[in-house]
């Protein structure tokens, strides 16, 4: 593969952006104990009864995000809605309510939907989590949650870190955890390891591409690592313009598993805990049926898909790194500029 120079590579925006999201990271975590306190004030109200139910939604990578958030509402004993905002709008708008806690997910704090959903649903407590200080989701927002990312050229990649930091501390504020694994402030300990990650982004992202001959793949996981899942397919389909898939794991096993007897790839998110032995089992199948599949993971035997221990609370940032350096190979493949767009914008206006 004939690569472009260093010094042209680094004049990408795209590129510049994914080599700075370690700074992002850091200024948001940096700025978010006082939101932090307003938060804790909602979670009073949500354990005194005060929300009859909590809807989580935003579009695309803001969506995605959402998972990890999802699951811990759900483990703290809370039944939480996760839909994106064009369904609130129409077919699922009486899920909003005065009484309910709508916690919204925006970089832009302006996209189409989001901006109708605020118009839409006047009375409803929001809980905001943008990029915009000034956009009309943060200024609607009973409590505003804004990332300290700074300006983003192309393709979500570090306002995406930075929101998944921002909703881990509202994890921990709406869903404690007893354990010492899901605290937010250990996200301070991640700058350094993204950094070392990162540091060989231009070998990383070649030799991604090469294991990966394909421009069809799946990507698969459970639990939190969904958000890893929904994201990558995303950002490959935009930064790479490749065919790009999200699924759950199982859903692989009902009937995507006949995939395994063409050039598909599969990039299996090993994630933590009990379902892991689920997930390595499920590259083992599909490989041992002839497919090409992949481990994304601690354990990973592929160098550049194997990531560092880290806690559960550290790990959907950890996750998708791969995935963008992944995307730029892909692009540089194609001849393409990694995460230009050609037909669409950064936000998008029109439902």
């Amino acid at each position: 593969m004939d690569l472009p120079g260093l010094s042209e590579m680094l004049m990408n925006p795209y590129i510049q952006d994914i080599l700075a999201q370690p700074q992002a990271l850091a200024a948001t975590l940096q700025q978010l104990p006082p939101a932090a306190a307003e938060v804790r004030a909602l979670a009073a109200r949500l354990e005194a009864g005060k929300f009859s139910r909590i809807v989580l939604t935003g579009m695309g990578g803001s969506l995605a995000a959402l998972y990890p958030l999802w699951y811990r509402l759900i483990q703290a004993g809370y039944a939480p809605h996760l839909i994106e905002t064009s369904e609130l709008l129409y077919d699922a708008a009486r899920l909003v309510t005065a009484d309910t806690l709508l916690v919204i997910v925006s970089q832009s704090g302006r996209s189409a939907e989001i901006v109708r959903l605020i118009e839409q649903q006047p009375e409803a407590t929001v809980l905001a989590v943008t990029n915009s200080a000034g956009s009309p989701l943060a200024h609607s927002a009973a409590v505003a949650v804004v990332t300290a990312a700074g300006v983003e050229s192309n393709v979500s990649c570090k306002t995406y870190v930075a929101a998944l930091a921002a909703l881990a501390m509202i994890s921990d504020a709406l869903a404690p955890q007893s354990s010492d694994s899901f605290g937010w402030e250990q996200l301070h300990g991640v700058v350094e390891v993204m950094n070392t990650y990162l540091a060989e982004w231009e070998e990383r992202a070649n030799q991604l591409s090469q294991l990966l001959p394909s421009d069809d793949v799946i990507l698969c996981g459970r639990g939190a690592s969904l958000a890893a899942v929904h994201y990558s397919a995303l950002i490959l389909k935009e930064a790479a313009k490749i065919h790009a898939q999200g699924l759950s794991a199982p859903q692989v096993r009902h009937g995507p598993l006949e995939l395994a007897i063409t050039p598909i790839q599969v990039l299996v998110y090993e994630g933590q805990g009990e379902t892991a032995v689920l997930n390595r089992r499920l590259v083992e199948d599909f490989s041992g049926a002839g497919g090409r599949a992949f481990l994304v993971g601690e354990t990973s035997p592929h160098e550049h898909l194997r990531l560092p221990a880290v806690t559960a609370v550290a790990l959907p940032i950890l996750e998708i790194l791969p995935m963008q350096l992944l995307s730029l190979g892909l692009a540089w493949r194609k001849q393409l500029e990694p995460g230009k767009f050609y037909v669409g914008s950064k936000i998008t206006t029109v439902e």
